[in-house]
């Protein structure tokens, strides 16, 4: 908290420009900003972002479209699903058996209802943790085997909609050299305590930290590199792996297992991996 009061208070924006900052809970929020208050004395004309807010800020300040809402909700996706699953149904039994067995021959409208909102849940994770995928399947490149629903399923959402995904406006923001319409974009962005993102939004965080300022406020265990230190669980796998392949018994120091402070290898998998790609993020910004 203190970098980042020292960070407002060096480089201040111009008077009417809003300080923004991407979080991911209204607590967070809400403590950012009494913190900042007690610091700086006086904090106004900021903005708190969730996430999505943030990236959608940023793919319009770069595809240049103002006031345009995101279709690909969870809400208005589950009901574009509900009104084409009824007809795949009918048209194409063979492909969309499994949801056949599910539904049933009297096809109730609440229970197809309820399993369209979990597709629409299914897709929403897809969009953040598997672009490419959707790419694939908007280019016809069908899944084998039982899954072959979804792909059809998703083109004709896609088409129903008529709308660009998020994968596809990232891609073209990877095509583009500047933004469209960089006055739309957050004069300053400040990400904090953010614990975890889909590698898409960082793809978006990279592209607006070349042209504007980013920084990243994360919460790291131990001055160290968390993301190099690794955990008793995984040295154990590690040793048990050697030990069968070579059909013989190794030590740690022999094979050079390096774990470091136990405490911090054990905190989750998940947070090192994030802290890594924020690492690699910086770098290429730099």
């Amino acid at each position: 908290m203190d970098h980042c009061a020292d960070n407002i208070q060096s480089n201040p924006l111009a008077p009417f420009e809003e300080e923004s900052f991407l979080v991911q809970s209204r607590g967070m929020a809400s403590w950012v900003k009494l913190k900042l208050s007690q610091k700086l004395g006086i904090f106004s004309h900021s903005s708190f972002y969730f996430p999505e807010q943030t990236i959608w800020k940023i793919l319009q300040g770069f595809l240049g479209f103002e006031n345009r809402q995101n279709p690909y909700t969870k809400e208005g996706m589950a009901w574009k699903v509900f009104e084409i699953l009824e007809d795949f149904l009918n048209t194409k039994p063979d492909a969309f058996a499994p949801i056949l067995g599910y539904i049933g021959e009297a096809k109730d409208e609440n229970r197809m209802f309820r399993l369209s909102r979990q597709i629409a849940t299914v897709f929403d994770s897809y969009l953040a943790y598997r672009p490419d995928m959707l790419i694939g399947w908007g280019r016809g490149r069908d899944p084998v085997g039982s899954h072959k629903w979804q792909a059809v399923l998703w083109r004709a959402l896609r088409d129903s909609l008529d709308e660009k995904s998020l994968p596809e406006l990232v891609l073209e923001i990877s095509n583009a050299a500047d933004p469209k319409c960089p006055e739309l974009l957050p004069k300053r962005l400040s990400v904090f305590g953010v614990s975890t993102l889909p590698p898409l939004f960082l793809d978006l965080l990279h592209a607006y930290g070349k042209v504007r300022p980013l920084y990243l406020y994360t919460l790291q265990p131990a001055p160290v590199m968390w993301g190099d230190v690794l955990s008793e669980k995984w040295k154990l796998r590690a040793l048990s792996r050697i030990k069968h392949s070579e059909n013989g018994t190794s030590g740690e120091a022999a094979v050079h297992i390096e774990t470091g402070n136990p405490l911090i290898g054990s905190f989750g998998r998940t947070g090192r991996d994030f802290f890594n790609l924020l690492i690699i993020m910086i770098e290429m910004i730099i």
